[in-house]
């Protein structure tokens, strides 16, 4: 039994948990486009720089080193599918952004991934408070 916290979405306490056009898939959906990046974990790094006052680098024997939790979440794609009830474990966005200081100017959060990818997240709203990063 693992002695890490365990966070619970209010998504999966809602009655109506499927979205309007939503499916429900017998099987885990592919979840990115082309192939699967190859990366030593030697060669990977969590790297916050930007509006911050302070960049923040970790390797991923540091970043595995931070506070994680266990989390039961629905995921909702906007390609039209729901899987209701998984568990991931990880560490918290606002766990990582306690490490920074962001200037004031700042609004958004930029997350750049392997093959080019991005998403953002707004510096001060309920994304950036809720999101995790994924250890598995």
């Amino acid at each position: 039994m693992s002695d890490k916290p365990v966070v619970i979405s209010p998504d999966t306490l809602r009655p109506q948990r499927i979205p309007p056009r939503q499916g429900v898939p017998n099987y885990w959906p592919v979840l990115h486009a082309g192939s699967v990046p190859q990366v030593t974990l030697e060669d990977w790094d969590f790297r916050i720089f930007g509006l911050v006052e302070q960049p923040q680098v970790w390797s991923w024997i540091g970043f595995r080193a931070l506070p994680s939790v266990r989390v039961l979440a629905d995921m909702h794609c906007v390609t039209h599918w729901s899987v209701l009830n998984n568990r991931w474990e990880g560490v918290l966005v606002r766990e990582v952004m306690r490490h920074v200081v962001l200037r004031p100017e700042a609004r958004y959060v930029l997350v750049h991934a392997e093959q080019e990818f991005t998403t953002n997240l707004g510096s001060s709203g309920s994304s950036a408070r809720r999101g995790k990063c994924h250890e598995r």
